[in-house]
């Protein structure tokens, strides 16, 4: 049995509006027109009627009435509440704006069901299309970016990062907190990812102990929070700085988003890349000290314990210490090395 819409009329039988043969095949190509448009019955039934209209003042009342029956019914429903309106003391106008308001409340209503493909993460509010359709006063449909854009810009500059697929397999709910010092870790990292981020986080220590992935189940926890985060893999950027060093320009740019980022996690800080040389600790340096001075969040991951960290560069140290609350320093154990477990 065919389903009835809203106005009672069968529509999608064999017999739909597509298929019958009207008087005149103009009005059968302008109905399906305006349904491929994306008009409802409603609004479609507007349309012609307003053209009707249009076409009776210009033919002096000579003008096309349709003769099917499921189409004759439509037009007298609308008749029919345009009078209703009418006797209710509503101008003409009142009543042009009361249908076109509906039109737009239809129109509305059938975009915010629409199903988007965005990726990243599911959002039952604009159903990931990003954005979703008001009335505004004026009533015209207009539309806003929808809350989950902002998270959603964050996994792609992660994903574009290379970050990812580690954010979605370093959580803190598969961290292994066994240990009396793994358990003090996450409930360390767990604090900051909570926090309002006036201070930063350094972990530094025993390579294997999962250090990167405490830091990475915090970059995790800030992304839920809607908090955009850069990711800087020490040694290939490093790599790629020093290399742009004599091109001032470029340096300028690549080095820019370290300095400037509003949070910015650093993983294996200070690893060595051959011979360590007075140039990357200068851009170290900038980095570490355009943060300090700007009070910008960093996260830290290092193999290398603070001492360590003080014996290469005591000023780069020191504003680290300074800005962290709480450092954790992961004794060089190998019972603590668990890496492949």
């Amino acid at each position: 049995m065919a389903e009835k819409n809203e106005y009672g009329i069968n529509f999608g039988t064999d017999e739909s509006y597509r298929q019958i043969e009207i008087e005149r095949g103009e009005f059968n190509r302008k109905w399906d027109k305006l349904k491929f448009d994306g008009l409802d019955d409603r609004q479609i039934i507007e349309e012609m009627y307003k053209e009707e209209e249009k076409n009776a003042e210009e033919t002096k009342g000579k003008t096309f009435k349709p003769t099917d029956p499921e189409i004759v019914k439509l037009f007298a429903m609308l008749e029919a509440e345009r009078k209703q309106m009418s006797d209710m003391g509503m101008t003409e106008s009142e009543i042009d704006k009361e249908f076109r308001k509906r039109n737009v409340e239809s129109n509305i209503k059938r975009y915010n069901e629409e199903t988007g493909d965005l990726k990243y993460l599911d959002c039952p509010i604009c159903k990931n299309k990003g954005e979703i359709a008001l009335l505004n006063d004026d009533g015209e449909e207009t539309y806003a970016e929808c809350k989950c854009m902002k998270t959603r810009r964050t996994y792609q500059m992660i994903d574009l990062q290379g970050l990812l697929s580690s954010v979605q397999n370093y959580t803190f709910e598969n961290f292994k907190a066994i240990e009396p010092w793994q358990k003090s870790l996450k409930e360390t990292a767990l604090k900051f990812a909570s926090s309002d981020l006036k201070s930063w986080f350094l972990v530094c220590g025993q390579s294997g102990a999962g250090k990167t992935h405490i830091c990475t189940a915090i970059v995790g926890k800030l992304l839920e929070r809607g908090i955009a985060v850069t990711y800087m893999p020490y040694v290939s950027e490093m790599q790629k700085l020093m290399a742009l060093r004599y091109d001032k320009e470029q340096y300028e740019n690549e080095i820019s988003d370290f300095k400037t980022a509003k949070v910015l996690y650093i993983d294996d800080f200070m690893k060595i890349i051959g011979e360590r040389g007075g140039n990357e600790l200068k851009t170290v340096f900038e980095i570490i000290d355009y943060r300090y001075n700007n009070r910008l969040t960093t996260i830290i991951s290092s193999e290398l314990t603070t001492n360590k960290l003080s014996a290469i560069d005591i000023a780069i140290a020191g504003r680290i210490k300074e800005r962290c609350k709480e450092i954790v320093n992961i004794g060089y154990e190998k019972n603590k090395n668990y890496r492949g477990v």
